[in-house]
């Protein structure tokens, strides 16, 4: 009989992450906060990882990068909502829509940087 109040053994809870796919596990530990500590110590287990400018892609999962643009006391120029609902911009913009020239930085030496340039208009 299945008793719904008993919760896994930390080793059992251990096993169990081990052995689930890697985008469920991802969604249980985002849901779930109660297990990110049990996750962070668990092997995670991946047949294949690839990273692009754009989007990181777990065995056959891809998760895309964009920045959505947020206005909390104005109107959403149209441009940026439409923009934000196909998953956000490639790069990051001002109130306007338009592309920020992000001043050039110091690299920390443990630091990789993965940048790409825009070579067309974002819009």
């Amino acid at each position: 009989m299945y008793a719904p109040n008993r919760f896994l053994s930390y080793q059992s809870s251990k096993c169990v992450l081990q052995y689930l796919p890697a985008a469920l596990r991802f969604e249980f530990s985002h849901r779930c906060p109660g297990i990110r500590s049990t996750d962070n110590l668990t092997p995670l287990r991946i047949r294949n990882f690839r990273i692009s400018s754009l989007t990181i892609t777990v065995d056959d999962v891809r998760y895309k990068i964009g920045v959505i643009k947020q206005y909390h006391n104005e109107d959403i120029p149209m441009q940026c909502d439409k923009r934000n609902s196909a998953g956000g911009f490639r790069y990051d913009v001002d109130q306007y829509g338009l592309l920020i020239n992000k001043e050039p930085f110091e690299q920390c030496p443990d630091e990789i940087i993965f940048q790409t340039v825009a070579k067309k208009r974002i819009f």
